[in-house]
């Protein structure tokens, strides 16, 4: 639901705020910095939703309240993840270790999700000859998935992890992030 209304000062100055603070926390990494701005964007997206939500006339008076108590725990949360990401950008301890991190999964995150393409086809006939060769590389193929996990108990890896992001949001009162996957086109 895209609108036009202008959201208030105070999102936009935390949403730029964030920008530089995400920055900052992976010492200006700039594909750890791309992958947390890519992390973090679904939060401020469904706050700036809450925020429109808000300025609509034809809310009732529990669902105003409901959402105005979201919003703020919502930027309670924002402030404390400012506050990791001002740690993380003054030291190397476990904030800077959680950031870096968590912008990493994020970039494997993507390639778990994404289904792999075949092999190129070969125009020509000879390359359909040799039944060795292919054979070999049939061979050599399974071996090297039999090292790896599946690409199913990959997804299903990486949903316990977000669970347990979710429970460390909950009890630490952070933002973590929503990762975020898009299938390919075909």
């Amino acid at each position: 639901m895209a609108s036009n209304s202008k959201l208030p000062s105070s999102l936009t100055s935390l949403y730029r705020i964030f920008l530089r603070a995400s920055s900052a926390s992976v010492l200006d990494q700039r594909t750890a910095r791309k992958e947390l701005r890519r992390l973090w964007r679904p939060n401020f997206e469904s706050a700036a939703e809450t925020a429109r939500q808000l300025e609509r006339p034809d809310l009732t008076q529990t669902e105003r309240a409901r959402r105005e108590e979201w919003l703020r725990v919502w930027e309670q949360r924002a402030d404390n993840t400012l506050a990791l990401m001002m740690s993380s950008s003054g030291s190397r301890g476990l904030a800077h270790k959680l950031t870096s991190n968590l912008a990493s999964l994020n970039y494997h995150i993507r390639d778990a999700h994404r289904p792999k393409s075949g092999p190129q086809w070969k125009t020509s006939p000879d390359a359909y000859v040799d039944l060795e060769e292919a054979l070999k590389n049939r061979l050599k193929q399974e071996r090297g998935q039999s090292k790896g996990a599946s690409p199913e108990y990959n997804r299903e890896a990486w949903g316990a992890l977000e669970e347990v992001v979710r429970m460390a949001e909950g009890s630490a009162g952070v933002l973590l992030g929503r990762p975020r996957y898009r299938r390919r086109r075909a």
